[in-house]
């Protein structure tokens, strides 16, 4: 059996989902949180390193496992900062000079040290290889389907928040500031045509105008946060740029219909099931009316989709990505 090391470093929630559930898809590995745990484990012997993420914090415990001959593989889930810089600086509030750089300069630091680059998407996958010049391994993530499931909603109500049953409400769970700002711009234009259409959201609230019936969220618990996404009628998903997008698998596992742009990684990950639209408020704003039309419909074919990303095919990509290298490896003796 493999002895295996997830580390997980930091305290992003979409790493955290990742890191938890590839443990429970290889047995015998362990969840790390520390350098010292690291350290101890790497004492006691490990074969493979996976690190949930690639950023500079990282770069001390693969170097180490490196010296030691230990397979070194780490999730790359994206390098916006270098194909979408504008974008993720705005986001960030810092200078696009000075995002650009510093995910160059980590980025090259860490490519020095990995087996393997592990990433969650074809499209994160092409970025890589244009930009950086390596080939990536790509390892659909998953997610709960004991969390993330239709549920049978009596009332429409969480904590304080509840809604009539000819409410119309619009979902929105995003980390970056953006995607928030433009579902906002959109609800603005949407609730002149949408009767009784309420906007939730789960995300950076502190910079967006205030507007009747836009309401904002806390942190959530995993089963907050599915109930939630069992009360909406629609989520709202306009990314500009996506490794992946983990809060859109986890809306089509409850089999709410999905409206988000036409980019980076969203036509990989929602298919034909969603409503993609060209970048655009207008865009966003005829796609919400169309998925309010279609809305039983999409609920069915958005459960079907997320299907596709299980367990049993992160871990066949998983263990694809470990054969494949080896089998390098030896061909290069």
């Amino acid at each position: 059996m493999l002895r295996v090391g997830i580390l997980l470093l930091t305290r992003n929630i979409s790493h955290h989902k990742l890191g938890m559930g590839l443990k429970t898809l290889l047995p015998g590995s362990k969840l790390i949180h520390s350098y010292e745990d690291f350290y101890r484990s790497l004492v006691n012997g490990l074969d493979i390193v996976i690190a949930m993420d690639s950023t500079p914090k990282y770069i001390p415990a693969l170097t180490l496992a490196k010296a030691r001959d230990v397979l070194t593989m780490a999730f790359m889930h994206d390098i916006r900062s270098i194909s979408h810089t504008q974008v993720t600086a705005k986001d960030a509030g810092t200078s696009p000079f000075l995002q650009r750089l510093r995910r160059i300069i980590s980025a090259k630091l860490i490519l020095n040290i990995l087996d393997v680059i592990l990433t969650p998407s074809k499209y994160s996958a092409q970025m890589i290889k244009y930009y950086l010049g390596r080939e990536a391994c790509v390892v659909y993530p998953f997610i709960s389907n004991e969390v993330y499931r239709p549920l049978r909603v009596k009332e429409r109500r969480l904590g304080d928040l509840q809604f009539r049953s000819d409410d119309v409400v619009i979902l929105t769970v995003a980390t970056k500031p953006h995607i928030v700002k433009h579902a906002v711009v959109a609800y603005a234009h949407l609730r002149n045509i949408v009767k009784n259409a309420y906007l939730v959201i789960r995300g950076p609230c502190d910079k967006i105008p205030r507007l009747p019936r836009v309401y904002c969220l806390p942190p959530l618990s995993e089963s907050e946060l599915a109930l939630l996404y069992n009360i909406a009628d629609v989520f709202l998903y306009p990314s500009l740029v996506e490794g992946f997008g983990l809060p859109v698998l986890e809306a089509m596992s409850c089999g709410l219909p999905v409206v988000a742009y036409r980019l980076t990684s969203m036509e990989e990950v929602v298919g034909d099931v969603g409503i993609l639209v060209e970048p655009s408020i207008r865009g966003l704003v005829d796609g919400v009316v169309m998925a309010l039309k279609r809305v039983y419909e999409k609920r069915k074919v958005a459960l079907e989709r997320a299907s596709f990303f299980n367990p049993l095919e992160t871990k066949r990509a998983l263990l694809m990505c470990i054969k494949q290298y080896m089998a390098y490896k030896i061909e290069k003796r």
